[in-house]
């Protein structure tokens, strides 16, 4: 851990804070703003939150205080939030869109039996809908 930890190349690990998702957010997308983020409940973790960070702290700018490494910020996010997040993203959003491939090749099939033609559906086009996965649990 030690090791890890000390050369770690990129970004320290935030350590856990109860009730929370914490991640790092980059100041210098654009496609995805940190305001966009604060619209959504992400909140900046400030240095005296997490003992030991007092090295990370932003010294001056919007994000004085807070625990920064150049242009990455500590962000935190209740985990009633993130749970709903990631569950939108990666269990809702792409069932919604097998389910409107399979729509489509429900539908090549119908015409494909109505002009008396077969279509040949690949082992993926055949098993849409098929392997619904449970609903999501996202642990931080």
């Amino acid at each position: 851990m030690f090791r890890k930890q000390l050369f770690n190349d990129a970004l320290p690990d935030l350590p856990p804070i109860p009730g929370y998702h914490v991640c790092w957010l980059t100041t210098t997308n654009p496609r995805d703003p940190i305001h966009r983020r604060v619209m959504l409940g992400y909140e900046p973790i400030k240095a005296a939150e997490i003992p030991g960070f007092e090295y990370a702290s932003v010294k001056t700018g919007e994000w004085s205080g807070c625990v920064g490494v150049n242009e990455m910020v500590a962000f935190k996010l209740p985990l009633s939030l993130y749970e709903s997040f990631m569950q939108e993203a990666h269990h809702d959003a792409p069932g919604r869109e097998e389910q409107r491939l399979q729509d489509v090749a429900d539908m090549l099939r119908e015409q494909a039996a109505a002009a008396k033609t077969q279509l040949i559906a690949e082992d993926g086009t055949r098993d849409l809908g098929r392997n619904q996965p449970a609903r999501g649990r996202f642990d931080a």
